[in-house]
């Protein structure tokens, strides 16, 4: 088994290292780079127990740089804190010549000593110690576990941050004050060192899952399913230990029991609590999560608010974070209920389980009633309560917790139990595909679909089929479910509705373009609708109750979800003009029927939006939105808001875009749609992009990719990871995610132009000309126009560009002008300057072929900007030059990389190089050339003495100390072309 990786906490491994390297750079009395500086800087590392505060600080004291000569580290004995544990656990390794008490030793006393020092006396005699070890050289000192401290040490290590001269850093790791073994004292030792006037403050947060998935990965090799790094995520709350935990124990990552050893690691810290701390702890966990404190009470019968205190002073319940303080209280994470609930006797368990079972048919509360009778045996019970919960789950927004309950009541139900076996795998199929995991709802669907009763309830199986496929990449599949759909409601009562499948007939290369995040591809286009529609299949209608056909009514209410499902379909790849009588049908058939018109008005508001009626869209998929959620309809809600941020965000700025973005996000996580989330990211991205905002476009990439379900956006994502770390300049994880790209067995336009990318920058065998070859006739002009770029960025010739590309660049200013740049055709590129910055490449935002928008992508415009300050430069319009490249360093001050550098260089020399003049930059390329004087006169028809000024002025201005270096800097700035 390999090492455990450093994974994560490089901005907090950062931040240590800048306050070690301005501590040792102080400049001292004696002049030296390790001087004693004028006090000491505190670093207060924070987490909860396992977050690796542990390995933070032995990867901080490896990569000290310069190395401390001193290092004093001590922590707490394991087994229950003593007075003065820290310095005498530093006295341990660094002994001192007498003249230091035996107590803080903790040694005997020898024999004569005299009597024991007051605590302020052995306070100043424990600082005099440690400034003795230190003698005046600049070192660490380093505090493991605060927490367990006693109070003694804790008053000496307030003390030390406070100690003026102290040549040291002080690294301080602890978990909450609340779990401390000595809990006021070491409150009031974080609030002093947390007041030290040069703190440095990191707390470590849970893994994210890009931390999951890399962890998974080094442990076990290759990229982990996104639904084991999803389990992993939820088992462990991301705590690095647990995981870790996990990952090396053999057996399956997402669902297997609990190692003994992991289980009881989790239940050690009840060991010497009261016997009811226990009792209360294990009869939570058997209850479920969050804790309901009315049930635990009648369940253990008695007072058990202490225990509940106690539980959390141990840190192991919390108040929801996201209610507190007045929220429910919850499990640290999953892994400890598990544990727990493991831990408890039989006699234990039928009791509690009784209790809450009786308590759950007073209360009508089914989700209880269905864990609870199987834990008790009484399995048709559990099956029928876990129909019930699962719908109730459902229309409150908990997918997953409803998945769970149908997995439960297929358990109980057992093989054939019909009709509760069609109602769980109906709801199982809704369940799993609201929560975004879409081969599991495949596999309930065709349950559902096998023992379907009558056509109403065979239709709504297969336009959920349907959706299931779009959102597995399965085009063809989506297209003939549908297609079944309709015909087995015709079969039923004839032709209805509008025509074919309205989406059969759309364009094999529709799609969107939103620079490098959502689906824009010919391959797979789509709309701003990305999260597609359904049939309008309600929570409260996935509960089955279709025996049969449901009369006129009912077939006429599921033609209405069948004209509304194909409208959705069509506006994933045909025009919004052509969608909009499409989903006025659908309406007006919802209407006649009586059936929610919300999905289909989903639809025509985004048809509408993005078809010229903004105002009225936007109107209509708010009005749509409420009616869902009214309805329970969670795949409506969800497509209402993903349509939302797709019609609002491309137009808003920074603050108020990212404020519409977070809200969407907010709503969807509450409500568990995890089936849009994906493309409402991709949204985002787009936006961060736009707004040049390189970071955040990597946090929301990265918040997905490893757990994205959806195959196409999944890849997509890979390969937008990739271009954002070439842009970066971080080469080496380009070339891996494009390997993971093309891993997906997807043909997908982004991943050619990443490829072209990572050639452009010489870190992949493909020569960047063959791979732009490669996109020609693959990629919709707009990810041609994108790969142009990068080839024109790798050095492939312009008129080779431009051949390439074909038609593609008359739609483009803005590649038009870089390929003017390179083709040194500078005239030509000041003149297209005006129309590259008011158009873009193509269409984005996220909507049908042929609708064109503006592209503010700030990275492109910055790069339209750099090369027009070369250009300019060339004409010898150096004032010009200089205030493009101003704008391209303005527009890039959050996108680092060698774009920035590039710009910022470039500034740099026009800042020191001045105005040069049209005649300087003549003579300029003459000396690049290689010309004397006398043959720089010759050519230019000047004499001598003039070229001895100009060549004077060049040198001046460029700051170059002979010809050679000014002839050099001019083609380091494109001033000129090499020859």
């Amino acid at each position: 088994m390999p090492a455990t990786p450093f994974i994560g906490r490089a901005e907090e491994l950062a931040e240590i290292m800048d306050a070690w390297a301005a501590l040792a750079g102080r400049p001292g009395p004696a002049a030296g780079p390790l001087a004693a500086p004028a006090g000491p800087r505190v670093v207060l590392v924070t987490g909860e127990a396992g977050s690796g505060k542990s390995r933070l600080v032995a990867e901080v004291l490896d990569r000290l740089e310069p190395r401390p000569p001193v290092v004093l580290a001590g922590a707490a004995r394991t087994l229950g804190a003593a007075p003065h544990d820290w310095l005498a656990s530093v006295l341990s390794g660094h002994p001192v010549d007498g003249g230091v008490p035996p107590e803080l030793a903790q040694r005997s006393p020898t024999a004569g000593a005299g009597t024991r020092l007051a605590p302020a006396a052995m306070l100043r005699a424990a600082v005099d110690v440690v400034r003795t070890l230190l003698d005046g050289r600049c070192g660490v000192l380093v505090v493991e576990d605060l927490h367990d401290l006693d109070p003694a040490s804790l008053t000496l290590i307030g003390e030390l941050a406070a100690t003026a001269a102290l040549p040291a850093l002080l690294l301080v790791t602890s978990r909450p004050p609340q779990e401390a073994a000595f809990a006021p004292a070491a409150a009031r030792t974080l609030r002093r060192l947390s007041g030290a006037p040069s703190v440095v403050r990191a707390h470590l947060a849970p893994f994210d899952a890009r931390e999951t998935a890399e962890l998974v990965e080094a442990h076990r090799g290759g990229t982990p399913p996104p639904e084991t790094v999803r389990a992993l995520l939820n088992r462990t709350g991301g705590n690095p230990f647990w995981l870790t935990e996990l990952v090396t124990a053999r057996g399956d990552l997402a669902g297997a029991p609990l190692p003994a050893h992991v289980a009881g690691l989790l239940v050690e810290p009840l060991a010497g609590e009261p016997a009811l701390v226990g009792r209360v702890a294990r009869a939570a966990a058997l209850l479920g999560d969050p804790v309901e404190t009315d049930v635990l009470v009648h369940v253990c019968e008695g007072e058990i608010e202490p225990a509940l205190r106690r539980l959390l002073d141990l840190g192991m319940l919390v108040i929801a974070p996201d209610l507190a303080p007045a929220g429910p209280l919850r499990f640290r994470h999953p892994l400890l209920r598990e544990a727990l609930a493991r831990s408890a006797l039989p006699s234990e368990r039928a009791r509690v389980h009784g209790l809450a079972r009786a308590l759950a048919v007073e209360l009508g509360d089914d989700a209880a009633l269905a864990r609870h009778a199987a834990a008790l045996g009484r399995l048709g019970e559990a099956s029928a309560a876990a129909v019930r919960g699962a719908l109730t789950s459902l229309a409150t927004g908990l997918p997953d917790a409803a998945l769970e309950l149908v997995g439960l009541g297929l358990r109980a139900a057992g093989p054939g139990a019909a009709p509760t076996g069609r109602e769980l795998a109906r709801a199982g199929a809704v369940a799993a595909f609201v929560a975004g995991r879409f081969t599991v709802a495949e596999r309930h669907a065709a349950d559902w679909l096998r023992q379907a009763a009558g056509a109403v309830e065979t239709s709504d199986a297969h336009r959920l089929a349907a959706e299931i496929r779009w959102c597995l990449a399965d085009r063809p599949g989506h297209l003939t479910a549908l297609a079944d759909a309709r015909a087995t409601l015709a079969a039923a009562t004839g032709p209805a509705g509008a025509g074919p499948v309205a989406g059969a007939a759309a364009a094999p290369d529709g799609g969107t373009a939103d620079a490098y995040g959502a689906r824009n591809d010919g391959t797979d286009g789509t709309t701003a609708d990305a999260c597609g529609g359904t049939d309008g299949t309600t929570a409260d209608d996935a509960a089955g109750g279709a025996d049969g056909d449901a009369g006129d009514g009912g077939i006429a209410a599921a033609w209405a979800r069948q004209l509304a499902a194909e409208a959705a379909s069509a506006l994933r790849t045909r025009a919004p003009v052509e969608v909009v009588p499409l989903a006025e049908a659908a309406m007006v058939a919802a209407e006649q029927s009586g059936e929610s018109i919300a999905s289909a008005g989903v639809t025509l508001g985004t048809a509408l939006a993005f078809g010229g009626a903004r105002d009225r869209g936007v109107a209509l998929l708010h009005a749509c939105r409420q009616i869902a959620e009214h309805d329970r309809d969670p795949v409506t809600v969800g497509r209402a808001v993903n349509n939302l941020v797709a019609v609002d965000l491309p137009g808003l700025g920074d603050v108020t875009g990212r404020r519409l973005f977070d809200e969407a996000m907010a709503a969807i996580g509450r409500s568990g749609l995890e089936f849009c989330a994906g493309r409402t990211t991709a949204l985002g991205v787009a936006h961060a992009l736009r707004t040049g905002d390189l970071a955040r476009a990597e946090t929301l990439v990265w918040s997905r990719l490893p757990i994205e379900t959806d195959p196409v956006e999944r890849v997509r994502f890979a390969a937008t990871a990739g271009l954002l770390a070439v842009e970066r300049g971080d080469d080496p994880l380009a070339v891996r995610l494009l390997a993971r790209a093309d891993g997906e067995g997807r043909d997908v336009g982004l991943v050619r132009v990443l490829r072209v990318a990572v050639a452009a920058r010489g870190v992949h065998p493909v020569d960047p000309a063959l791979a732009l070859a490669e996109c020609v006739g693959r990629c919709r002009p707009a990810r041609l126009v994108e790969a142009a770029r990068w080839a024109l960025h790798g050095g492939v010739p312009a008129a080779t560009v431009e051949d390439l590309v074909g038609d593609a660049v008359g739609a483009a200013p803005q590649l038009r002008l870089l390929l003017a740049v390179a083709a040194g055709r500078d005239a030509a590129a000041v003149e297209l300057l005006p129309a590259a910055l008011r158009h873009g490449d193509g269409p984005a935002g996220g909507d049908t072929a042929g609708t064109v928008e503006v592209v503010e992508a700030a990275p492109y415009d910055a790069a339209v900007h750099t090369a027009a300050a070369h250009a300019l430069l060339r004409l010898g319009r150096a004032a010009d030059a200089r205030q493009h490249a101003e704008r391209a360093v303005a527009l890039l001050v959050h996108w680092p990389g060698w774009r920035l550098a590039e710009a910022e260089t470039l500034l740099h020399s026009l800042r020191a190089g001045g105005d040069l003049t049209a005649r300087e930059i003549e003579v300029l390329g003459c000396l690049a050339a290689g010309m004397s004087n006398q043959q720089v006169a010759s050519s230019l028809g000047i004499s001598i003495r003039t070229v001895t000024v100009h060549v004077s002025n060049l040198l001046r201005k460029t700051g170059a100390a002979s010809r050679t270096e000014a002839a050099l800097w001019a083609v380091r700035h494109r001033v000129i072309t090499p020859t």
